[in-house]
């Protein structure tokens, strides 16, 4: 099988000196191609079953089952470059900083201020809208001002107002508070380095694509298969576009190009580092 479809292929045929007939090929039956199409199909829709309907349907054969699908996964993985070797080939340039991702006005499953209800809720009244958005307002000021003091000043009035007794959220405010003054020397950060940027979006878009990929796998039973699949979708990321990307120096590259990697064209990074690196999968039994 070949990314192209099904070939047949000549051999050489022998007879024993019994008269027995046999053939002698070292030709493996499935194309490197072939074995990258169908990870990458796998890839994009995490299950088995998904992807041997979809390469029945394209090839209007039966030629997968799931055992032979974990041996390509399997064999691509392994043949794969590790992150550390894409490193050491393509020298991405680093920013230099390490992100954090938090979430604001959550305290377990609990919306500690529920500003998102501020619009829709019939329960609240004006007022204790009015106070939700003061505080909201405020706390907005103190996470995006534009100085580092300007920053702390409107943390001291948040303070204040979260203190005042004007309000009836007190516990609720104090608590958000206290969530954003545990942390709040690391949301300054920025303002010492010009080139940082203030927010995590980067960071929340490969949090956004890994997890439900993990979510999916539902667990692994062997630590080397999780070392493995793990290696496959870090790779793939690295590699995927960011198309939809809101900075318009980041849309259409990938992670390895938004960081200086000069990249020739592709569109699947198995083939790419396989015609690059000139590697060879090894099918091994599951």
């Amino acid at each position: 099988m070949k990314k192209s479809g099904k070939y047949l292929q000549k051999v050489q045929a022998y007879r024993c000196e019994n008269g027995h007939r046999f053939t002698q090929s070292k030709r493996e039956m499935w194309d490197d191609s072939f074995i990258e199409t169908v990870v990458f199909v796998y890839l994009r829709c995490l299950s088995l079953n998904t992807t041997i309907d979809i390469v029945r349907m394209f090839y209007e054969i039966d030629v997968l089952t799931k055992g032979l699908i974990l041996s390509f996964i399997k064999s691509v993985a392994d043949a794969l470059p590790t992150l550390d070797d894409i490193d050491r080939l393509f020298h991405p340039i680093r920013s230099g900083y390490l992100a954090f991702d938090g979430v604001w006005f959550s305290y377990g499953r609990e919306e500690i201020v529920p500003v998102k209800s501020v619009k829709t809720s019939k329960r609240m009244s004006s007022p204790q809208k009015h106070n939700i958005k003061v505080f909201q307002l405020l706390f907005h000021e103190a996470i995006y001002a534009t100085t580092k003091d300007k920053s702390i000043e409107a943390l001291s009035r948040l303070k204040r107002y979260v203190g005042s007794g004007t309000h009836s959220y007190e516990e609720r405010f104090l608590k958000a508070y206290r969530s954003l003054i545990h942390n709040f020397k690391y949301t300054l950060t920025h303002f010492d380095y010009p080139h940082m940027r203030r927010d995590n979006n980067l960071l929340e878009c490969f949090n956004g694509i890994l997890k439900p990929m993990l979510d999916l796998m539902r667990g692994f039973k062997k630590e080397e298969n999780l070392d493995r699949y793990l290696k496959l979708f870090l790779l793939e990321y690295r590699f995927h576009s960011l198309k939809e990307s809101r900075f318009v120096q980041r849309r259409g590259n990938s992670p390895l190009q938004v960081a200086g990697v000069v990249l020739s064209a592709y569109y699947d990074f198995m083939t790419y580092l396989r015609s690059h690196l000139a590697l060879a999968y090894k099918l091994n039994s599951v």
